[in-house]
């Protein structure tokens, strides 16, 4: 029976974890979170939530189910994780697919009930929630969630870390390229270009990203430890809407640089106000 972690700790997370044992074969260890409430509990068992950082003494051939569902966060923690770790793909035994025809990468994640047909790749770190159908001839990339019933036909081209909402469906021969986001009970009929957001029936464009510009003066700014006030009057700021504790502190990090010998900073990016 082989160790894993689940990423994530979150409402998804514990759908994760239930696949899991729906699948079998697998030792749940735990959790992985950025700010870890030290434990949490499901089904009435406590399992320990672990940060990015102790991650470093778990053992290499531990596995790791993704337990998250923001396409974002997703790319940007398995680059972190991916070279140390093994992502298996996690397949729910009531999936059906033509495995013979199919391409798939790592770390997928197929729910119940999910369907595919036939001549298919897949790459990794994709999530396909209840009862996703896909058809024959699609390609999909890397790091993109397909909420519950999502109805992808023939022939569909999908790049990578999109985000399609629940019971949407593409059409045949249809292009969707990289970070989209298609709402839920779309009805998409014509090609999505690269960060645009697009819902409705039939799917129209409501945000486009590619040609959006940021007219307001910013400014960018690195502070280290020895900018003692600058740092804490820009903590100020943050105060007003954010929870500062004293992990933010230029003391603290301080502290921190003469223990590991490194140096904190602050790195600043404002736009307007």
């Amino acid at each position: 029976m082989k160790d894993i972690l689940i990423l994530g700790a979150g409402g998804f997370a514990k759908e994760i974890h239930f696949l899991i044992r729906e699948i079998g074969g697998y030792n749940i260890i735990g959790f992985v979170h950025e700010k870890p409430t030290t434990s949490i509990y499901v089904d009435k068992i406590e399992y320990t939530v672990f940060n990015e950082f102790e991650l470093e003494n778990i053992k290499s051939d531990t596995c790791i189910a993704i337990g998250i569902g923001e396409p974002k966060i997703i790319q940007k923690t398995v680059c972190f994780l991916k070279d140390k770790f093994h992502f298996p793909n996690l397949i729910h035994p009531s999936v059906i697919a033509d495995w013979k025809n199919i391409k798939i990468g790592q770390g997928n994640i197929l729910t119940a009930k999910v369907m595919l047909t036939t001549n298919i790749e897949l790459g990794s770190f994709n999530i396909f929630n209840l009862s996703c159908t896909i058809g024959h001839d699609v390609t999909i990339g890397n790091c993109n969630v397909f909420n519950p019933r999502v109805n992808i036909s023939g022939g569909v081209n999908i790049g990578n870390n999109s985000f399609i909402g629940s019971n949407a469906t593409i059409l045949q021969y249809i292009k969707i390229e990289d970070n989209v986001i298609i709402g839920a009970s779309s009805f998409v009929n014509n090609d999505v270009e690269y960060s645009n957001t697009v819902a409705g029936v039939p799917a129209k464009k409501i945000i486009s990203t590619r040609k959006r510009e940021v007219h307001s003066i910013y400014s960018k700014l690195i502070l280290t430890t020895k900018n003692k006030k600058e740092w804490l009057n820009y903590l100020k700021i943050l105060s007003s809407d954010t929870k500062v504790d004293i992990y933010f502190t230029p003391e603290y990090l301080h502290l921190q640089e003469q223990n590991y010998n490194a140096e904190a900073e602050c790195f600043i990016f404002q736009v307007g106000n």
